[in-house]
């Protein structure tokens, strides 16, 4: 999306002038006005892996839906010169209008990329041909082949597009070559490389010696020049000094990479495609026994190949003539799998059930099994016996009904009886097979290629130096996918959010100061944040979303499995019991034998992870930190990749309160996270408060930055809220006491509670004294005002408690109460 009107009317006068009439040049102000029509996400169920790339070219990130085919054109279009600027899921839908069989169909759909280059300007769609090829077979009308051309159209959109000056066109992996994709993701890193002048002194040098002795291979001309560095070497070949077949060599194995001054000199080499390698290369099919006798029936026809009479050698080897030449043909059809014996296809494996059993019991496989109430496979075999009887025909066995079932139960199926996740626990693993090999990306060969941040809450019991129960800390961490190296750890007590993955990505760079090239994440909103994509697109990370697919991060669950196994559940306090709590004992309980203060525990397993990138066995024998050094030697490490941990970058990476702005008011401190700031530029804050931008720095809660008259001053606490360190050790000290101070917080509303409740019982046990007092006097102020009259049977009384009056004036006062330590009888 652009908002500059210049830039935007730059565009327009191009594609005027390409031919564009005003209907065309409509279409094309609201692609480049306007955001993409959508946001693009990885499904489940989907083979698409959605990734957003952060575009030197046109300066803000795009969209790939797919991590092949999309990915690949985007790259294609980066180094393509002739490629003015290129727009992802454009705003503007095309309406399809085509017929489906008697009636007419109209859809608005969002293509993958508006293009506008010298040569071509309109739509890209972007498709696997074998998808082509199946929904030529679901719509023709939509999706065609053009002989002609021998290329898919859709007449559809060309109908739309026609008399606009505007085309479009079908991208499929067989216009893509993987190898010179992979060539571009290496030579992209350093597209933006500062070129200095000991750079230029080298590449001369390089130069003149492959002038004077011709191509060499890549390493060997590293040795021939000792200064020469593999960082070197790329740019040369990214500023075009240098020259290689990147059609053909793989810059990821160099040292099978020709490298020559001129590149008419490659031109003159035969060079091999890997494609003709694997077409000549020899498969074997079918089991030991099967290839076994296939080559005892290939020493039979040899002679024959060879020239031999076809009579003699059927005498000779005892096999008729007849079978002979069927081996022959069947050889020089097939090969020499032509010959395996076809054992499998004996027999007679047809359905014995009559057409009206088949349509029955697929009429109920379909109506009553395959549907979202997901029924037992006996209560519908059960309805096909009872239509089998309505039609008076022979039901099919339960066995034979339950086969049949057994054949639909795949991914396709699960998914509508038991929904998608279900239906992904069946998927196949999506591993490197002969057919993704030929598809760019496939693959990682080097360190800070791919790297994954995901989030675990560890099973250990945390306490404070008080001995208060903290609970169980989540980890945050970065992993490199083609080393194992473990980069960033990061503990907190809060949930997964934004602020986790920025402190985790500022410690990164504060040890190592290194930027991956690719980070791969799930479906979590923190990576979905601005913020977030903002400083990937900055550092020019690319995006790979793995929403979704738990698979696609086995690389850093594996590295958590380990962790468990490894460390967290040798320590005491390890929550590994409670995860069968009926069977804990209150004595082997985690909460009461955790003794681990969470500072302590954090150095711990920072020293943990230090010795198991030195230790752990990775690939042939190496450990992650000699995997790390090896790919540096081999590839280098571009100027992007290089982060230097300073003042810009932290300002990048701390996050902001949850209200992303706030307001200053005059003489009263800024609060955020239970904290109060002050600074004495508040004294002077108009009345009517001023609205700025907030930083906090998760490592320090003793600061805030606040953006205040064009620049970031910083406000200092009221309070200290924990002793100063460094930035390791305050990543933790400051977890620690937020967390404290949301406990204190909780625990304060609790306590309120409880003062409250007893203040009340306090009250009310007063007021009941006090109600008791009151009675007694009030029963002594009765006694005094009762006179009696000199006969004895008038009296005179306060008007009181009528039930109390009544009592008194029925009780018989001549009974005479005896002694406590008398025994004799009472009389009355």
């Amino acid at each position: 999306m652009l908002k500059d009107e210049d830039k935007i009317e730059r565009y327009i006068e191009f594609c005027r002038s390409k031919g564009v009439n005003d209907r065309g040049l409509k279409i094309v102000h609201d692609v480049i006005s306007n955001p993409p029509a959508r946001r693009v996400r990885t499904c489940s169920m989907s083979p698409n892996i959605t990734s957003i790339f952060p575009s030197r070219k046109m300066g803000f990130t795009i969209q790939a839906e797919s991590a092949t085919l999309e990915r690949a054109s985007v790259y294609l279009k980066e180094f393509d010169s002739s490629v003015i600027g290129y727009w992802d899921q454009p705003f503007h839908k095309v309406d399809l209008k085509y017929q489906s069989g008697q009636r007419m169909v109209r859809v608005q759909s969002t293509l993958d990329y508006f293009v506008i280059s010298d040569g071509f300007i309109g739509f890209e769609e972007c498709k696997p041909y074998r998808k082509l090829e199946e929904l030529e077979k679901k719509t023709p009308a939509r999706y065609c082949w053009n002989s002609k051309n021998e290329r898919f159209d859709i007449p559809p959109l060309g109908s739309y597009l026609s008399g606009t000056g505007l085309t479009y066109r079908i991208i499929t992996e067989k216009d893509i070559n993987s190898i010179f994709i992979g060539n571009l993701e290496i030579l992209y890193n350093y597209v933006a490389d500062q070129v200095v002048g000991d750079d230029k002194r080298i590449w001369d040098i390089c130069v003149e010696l492959l002038k004077l002795k011709g191509p060499m291979v890549l390493t060997e001309l590293e040795a021939s020049v000792p200064s020469l560095t593999r960082k070197q070497l790329f740019g040369a070949l990214v500023q075009r000094v240098l020259h290689v077949n990147l059609q053909c060599d793989r810059l990821s194995d160099p040292e099978r990479v020709t490298i020559a001054a001129d590149p008419s000199q490659l031109n003159d080499m035969q060079v091999v495609s890997l494609g003709e390698l694997e077409r000549d290369r020899l498969v074997l099919s079918g089991s030991t026994r099967e290839i076994e006798e296939g080559f005892n029936r290939y020493r039979c026809i040899e002679p024959i190949i060879n020239g031999c009479d076809i009579k003699k050698v059927a005498k000779d080897s005892n096999v008729s003539v007849r079978t002979l030449q069927r081996w022959l043909s069947e050889y020089r059809k097939n090969g020499i799998n032509g010959l395996n014996p076809k054992h499998r296809n004996k027999g007679n494996y047809g359905s014995k059930l009559s057409d009206y059993v088949e349509s029955v019991m697929d009429d109920a496989i379909q109506s009553k099994y395959l549907t979202d109430q997901c029924k037992h496979r006996f209560h519908v075999y059960q309805l096909v016996v009872d239509r089998c009887q309505e039609l008076n025909v022979t039901p099919p066995s339960r066995q034979a009904f339950y086969k049949r079932i057994d054949i639909l139960i795949d991914s396709n199926a699960l998914r509508i009886r038991e929904g998608a996740k279900r239906a992904y626990q069946v998927t196949a693993y999506q591993g490197k097979d002969h057919e993704t090999k030929e598809l760019p990306f496939s693959e990682v060969t080097r360190y800070l290629q791919v790297c994954h941040i995901d989030h675990t809450q560890i099973d250990l019991q945390m306490v404070s130096v008080e001995g208060a129960n903290l609970g169980k800390p989540w980890l945050t961490t970065i992993i490199d996918a083609f080393t194992g190296f473990v980069l960033s750890l990061y503990l907190t007590f809060c949930k997964p959010s934004t602020v986790a993955v920025m402190s985790v990505l500022r410690l990164m760079v504060k040890r190592y100061e290194v930027f991956p090239e690719s980070i791969v994440v799930d479906g979590g909103k923190e990576f979905q944040s601005i913020y977030f994509e903002k400083l990937m697109a900055h550092y020019h990370a690319i995006v790979v979303s793995r929403e979704g697919k738990p698979r696609g991060g086995h690389d850093v669950e594996r590295n958590y499995g380990s962790l468990n196994t490894v460390f967290l559940d040798n320590l005491k306090g390890s929550n590994k019991l409670a995860k069968n709590i009926r069977q804990v004992s209150d004595s082997h309980a985690p909460s009461r034998l955790a003794i681990w203060e969470p500072v302590y525990f954090y150095h711990a397993l920072i020293k943990f992870s230090d010795e198991w990138n030195k230790k752990s066995i990775k690939a042939l024998g190496r450990s992650p930190e000699e995997l790390r050094d090896i790919s540096i030697r081999r590839f280098g490490l571009s100027d992007k990749r290089i982060v230097k941990f300073n003042e810009d970058f932290l300002m990048n990476v701390l996050p902001c309160p949850r209200r992303r702005g706030g307001k200053l008011r005059r003489n009263t401190p800024v609060q955020i996270n239970r904290v109060k700031y002050w600074h004495a530029c508040l004294k002077s804050i108009p009345r009517e408060g001023v609205s700025v931008d907030i930083r906090y720095d998760p490592f320090d809660l003793n600061y805030i930055f606040v953006y205040y008259r064009s620049s970031w001053i910083r406000f200092r606490s009221t309070r200290p809220q924990h002793r100063h360190v460094d930035e390791l050790d305050g990543a933790i000290f400051a977890e620690v006491a937020r967390h404290t101070l949301y406990i204190n917080e909780k625990a304060k509303g609790a306590g309120r509670v409880s003062l409250a409740r007893a203040v009340e019982d306090l009250d009310e046990q007063a007021i009941k004294r006090s109600g008791s007092k009151k009675f007694e006097d009030k029963v002594c102020k009765e006694e005094e005002s009762r006179s009696v009259d000199s006969d004895g049977e008038s009296y005179t009384e306060e008007v009181g408690d009528a039930a109390t009056n009544d009592y008194f004036r029925k009780s018989n006062w001549s009974l005479e109460i005896p002694d406590s330590d008398s025994d004799s009888d009472v009389e009355v």
